[in-house]
């Protein structure tokens, strides 16, 4: 049975086994198991590290060793103390690799080269800290809100997000701890409430002798303006301003504001005479507009305008009331 043996214990058994000697005492047997023994230890002597060769393909600081694991040996190691250079690198040395290479957890992302500037910026996919390259695409976010920090902890009603309602609404959020504040005079807003829900300008004597020609200059919200017929006969002066569908619905909130000059021209500012514009139904669907003047006549004109004002549809009303009145 072949013996693995190192370099020296091969040599002693050759020089004990194999001696010179004229009196035939070496034997078959003392030939085959001493070449055996050589061939058996020829892995197991390159693997030790024990030896060093002049030749190109071995040298004293490439060396295989046996990987010994805790005294069970695992296979063999390859240990390169001077570097490594790739055949499809550069042979002449100066792309030698001399560092080992630690693993993906063992990287220190900060020595890699090409990280500054924007001409070796290799990670397009991401944007950059100092904000020098444009976005590429749009920005999808989710539900997660877009604030100044975060630090780990919950920061509930901080910052802006943005709801997919379906391919044609898209709702930007503003937490409920946000205000929008505006640098040019540093004015806030803290709710929409404030704003006009609907609004219309419109002429109602375009048409001379044709009651039912009405003209819309703009509008907001609005989804027509009609004139009240009683009894099959257009009304002068009296309309209904319809608002377009889901603008409210809680209606008993609207304040209705309308203005008129109650004449057929408007051709200077005198052009008005005096009237009362009023605004007395108002439900979920419209609200009527009648011109009257000091005669209590009804009246077309040229100039007439409304603004709406309330809660509109799926806006929380306040709990508590603002304003009162006390008695001095």
């Amino acid at each position: 049975m072949a013996v693995s043996k190192t370099v020296t214990e091969l040599v002693d058994d050759i020089n004990e086994r194999l001696a010179d000697n004229n009196a035939g005492q070496i034997s078959a047997k003392d030939v085959r198991e001493t070449m055996r023994n050589v061939a058996y230890s020829i892995p197991f002597v390159v693997a030790s590290g024990d030896w060093d060769v002049s030749n190109k393909e071995f040298i004293s600081d490439v060396r295989l060793i046996t990987y010994n694991n805790q005294g069970i040996i695992e296979g063999g190691t390859l240990v390169v103390q001077s570097g490594v250079v790739f055949e499809n690198g550069n042979p002449d040395g100066t792309a030698q690799q001399t560092r080992p290479y630690l693993g993906p957890t063992g990287i220190n992302h900060g020595e890699l080269a090409d990280l500054t500037g924007t001409s070796n910026d290799h990670h397009t996919q991401y944007l950059l800290v100092a904000g020098t390259r444009s976005m590429a695409g749009d920005l999808g976010m989710g539900d997660n809100f877009i604030k100044h920090h975060n630090d780990g902890t919950s920061h509930a009603g901080h910052g802006i997000r943005f709801e997919h309602v379906d391919a044609n609404e898209e709702i930007l959020h503003v937490g409920d701890e946000t205000k929008i504040q505006f640098d040019v005079d540093g004015t806030q807003m803290t709710t929409a409430r404030s704003n006009a829900q609907a609004w219309v300008s419109f002429n109602s004597v375009s048409g001379v002798g044709e009651l039912n020609t009405l003209i819309v200059n703009s509008s907001y919200n609005v989804s027509s303006v009609r004139r009240v017929t009683e009894n099959g006969i257009p009304q002068a002066g009296k309309f209904r301003v319809y608002f377009k569908a889901g603008t409210f619905d809680n209606p008993s909130g609207i304040c209705a504001i309308g203005t008129s000059n109650a004449r057929s021209s408007n051709a200077s500012g005198g052009d008005f005479d005096q009237n009362t514009v009023s605004c007395v139904v108002r439900n979920a669907n419209y609200v009527t507009f009648y011109v009257q003047d000091d005669t209590n006549a009804f009246r077309d004109a040229e100039v007439n305008d409304l603004m709406v004002f309330g809660n509109p549809s799926g806006v929380t009303p306040s709990d508590t009331v603002t304003v009162s009145y006390v008695a001095e």
